[in-house]
């Protein structure tokens, strides 16, 4: 994962000579794969993510529920890693009402092709990672690290959990819980880059 993750974050950086548009476009796709693998939300969710639905002062990104398989908004607590990620992105969105705008349009959104043509550019094959994979790839370190149980973990996966009565749905359910794994999950990518790093 520490591999997949340092090449994720090198993505487009052979191509920093190219044009300014290209380079833009580039940076901002290896914005949303890291994005993605931090947040694992589904792809639908990174591409379509608007400005207006982040509050970086709140640490938060609530996803509207028209947006969402579930039809239940999310909310996502952002780490400080994420926050760093979102600030970056700023440079990149320029006046764009979307995160991670078109390179073609500055008010239409990522192609839904985007990132999973740049895991094949880095050498991934569909067979070992789509873009979708990171939330397998969370529910699974998650689980078995048995740092939290399980129905946190599937309340931020945006999973149905417990009876029907429950699922009437408070958005803030587990928060406090949710914003600690976020952090923690954060944290554990981080350190299987650096492991990964210092490794080569």
């Amino acid at each position: 994962l520490g591999t997949l993750l340092n090449a994720m974050n090198e993505y487009g950086v052979r191509e920093e000579e190219d044009a300014d548009n290209l380079t833009r476009g580039h940076s901002s796709t290896r914005l949303a794969l890291m994005l993605i693998a931090h947040v694992f939300v589904r792809p639908a969710n990174i591409r379509l993510m608007r400005w207006e639905e982040v509050d970086l002062e709140a640490k938060q990104w609530i996803v509207p529920a028209d947006k969402m398989k579930t039809k239940k908004e999310l909310i996502v607590p952002l780490s400080k890693q994420v926050i760093a990620l979102l600030e970056e992105a700023k440079d990149y969105s320029s006046d764009s009402e979307l995160v991670f705008p078109s390179n073609r349009s500055r008010t239409s959104p990522m192609s839904d092709g985007t990132l999973v043509g740049a895991l094949r550019r880095i050498g991934y094959t569909r067979e070992e990672i789509v873009a979708h994979s990171f939330r397998g790839i969370f529910s699974t370190i998650a689980h078995e690290s048995g740092e939290f149980v399980h129905d946190i973990i599937e309340t931020q996966l945006a999973h149905s959990v417990g009876s029907s009565v429950s699922q009437a749905y408070n958005r803030a359910v587990h928060l406090k819980e949710r914003t600690e794994m976020m952090q923690w999950y954060s944290d554990l990518l981080e350190g299987y880059m650096k492991a990964e790093d210092k490794q080569c």
